[in-house]
């Protein structure tokens, strides 16, 4: 499980909820959490500032 699925689930936040506070997709949400595409560092930020979790531990330290 990626970090930002793991931090979401932790949270309590849902993808819809991800998806209205960013306006983006659900799906865009979904491929995120999915590892299947990153967002731009726009939205990267505001996930980060959202959730309190660095960008980094985010998205580049995905625990194996």
């Amino acid at each position: 499980m990626n970090i930002l699925k793991k931090t979401m689930k932790i949270q309590s936040v849902t993808q819809a909820e991800i998806s209205r506070k960013m306006g983006v997709t659900k799906q865009a949400v979904n491929n995120w959490t999915r590892g299947i595409s990153l967002p731009s560092p726009k939205y990267m930020k505001k996930l980060s500032d959202y959730l309190k979790v660095s960008i980094d531990k985010l998205f580049f330290n995905d625990e194996q």
